[in-house]
């Protein structure tokens, strides 16, 4: 999964799903993506490093089965991919 598809997947969850870059006057965090559901974040992570994921949640009432092991794949491929460089 790259950041287009995680991107492309949240926002078509629903009409209040929103994304913002809201740390812009940081400078170590103003690639920063938040993504909010009713004006509440619940998911972030560097555009500019990809390879960690926060979402605040618990998942096992929000995630379905399928997308839990979407999730698990995409961070597993994150951290190998880690390894290497």
């Amino acid at each position: 999964m790259n950041i287009e598809d995680y991107r492309e997947y949240y926002l078509s969850l629903g009409e209040d799903m929103e994304e913002k870059l809201p740390f812009t006057a940081f400078r170590y965090a103003s690639g920063v993506l938040v993504f909010y559901v009713h004006g509440h974040m619940f998911s972030f992570f560097d555009c500019d490093n990809f390879s960690v994921i926060t979402l605040k949640c618990q998942p096992e009432p929000v995630l379905s089965r399928s997308t839990a092991r979407i999730m698990s794949s995409a961070t597993m491929r994150c951290s190998s991919s880690s390894l290497l460089a």
